[in-house]
């Protein structure tokens, strides 16, 4: 079934328990119609949820294909599956909640402070780093930042924040308080 939703367009596939969806394929068919129809697949994105069984199981479903058409329409990659949106799956639903704004804000505010008055750019490499499974080369190469560049930024980074990115419990604060603006930004 297709029908127009919330602004955008709403596919449910059905089947049996019994029965395996091919995902793969539903999706590039999916895809293949909207280039077809001359919707903006890059404006619109395609958000795939999990498979879910039962009537109650909808509203869930919807709601993932939701949270992963939001980071497809910000990659501009064409489809995302909701098992690709990793820890955002469980910051999204709550990301907007007064503890998790004051949360990631306590940690990333003195680096946008930093930035503001000083153009260093600290928080997109942090980002950068994030993004990067936490290794400098690959950050560095992405960024096309010398390696030396992205260590002096973290190390700015600990200095304003007082969390280092060399030690794991800091680090994971660190990527959640991004975890949470990055669900922040999808809202």
């Amino acid at each position: 079934m297709l029908a127009p939703y919330d602004g955008g367009l709403l596919f449910v596939a059905t089947s049996d328990s019994e029965q395996t969806l091919d995902v793969e394929r539903i999706a590039q068919a999916l895809t293949e119609l909207i280039e077809v129809s001359g919707i903006d697949g890059g404006a619109e994105g395609l958000g795939i949820s999990d498979i879910l069984f039962g009537d109650e199981a909808v509203a869930q479903a919807i709601s993932q294909a939701i949270y992963a058409q939001r980071l497809s329409c910000q990659r501009a990659e064409g489809p995302v599956r909701y098992t690709q949106l990793g820890i955002l799956k469980t910051v999204m639903p709550f990301a907007e909640t007064p503890e998790m704004r004051s949360f990631s804000e306590a940690i990333l505010s003195p680096i946008r402070e930093h930035d503001s008055e000083h153009g260093s750019e600290l928080e997109s490499t942090l980002a950068a780093f994030i993004e990067n499974d936490r290794r400098i080369e690959r950050t560095a190469k992405q960024t096309s930042q010398h390696p030396n560049t992205i260590r002096y930024r973290l190390d700015k980074v600990t200095a304003l924040t007082g969390l280092s990115y060399k030690c794991a419990p800091e680090m994971e604060q660190l990527s959640l308080a991004y975890a949470i603006e990055r669900a922040r930004s999808l809202q």
